[in-house]
């Protein structure tokens, strides 16, 4: 029988439920806000849905699929050969990343 450990936050954060394959969270504020997750054995932490800056993740741990540049800071500088840019290479969600020298010989053959 899995092991259920319960605790009550009596800052106001909420109650939180662990057992051998889950936690949970639920806010005082609000019962019905509810976060579920799971965890497998070998430690890797797998979220339904995740809210935040992702700050503290780490280089090649997030799909690219998830990157969001409406809110980037512009360079303000110009572009040169070593800058990266990414491009979904044919179109079919597969994403690369592509040196801006490239542009210069795609630009120039077409």
């Amino acid at each position: 029988m899995a092991k259920l450990i319960t605790t009550f936050q009596p800052n106001g954060l909420g109650i939180s439920a662990v057992s051998d394959s889950s936690l949970s969270f639920k806010t005082v504020i609000s019962a019905a806000a509810v976060e579920t997750a799971s965890l497998s054995s070998t430690g890797v932490f797998t979220a339904t849905s995740f809210t935040g800056s992702g700050t503290g993740l780490t280089a090649g741990t997030t799909p690219l699929t998830t990157l969001d540049i409406d809110g980037a800071t512009d360079i303000g500088a110009d572009i040169v050969d070593a800058d990266l840019l990414i491009i979904d290479d044919g179109a079919g969600g597969t994403n690369r990343k592509v040196a801006a020298s490239r542009l210069k010989t795609y630009i120039s053959s077409s």
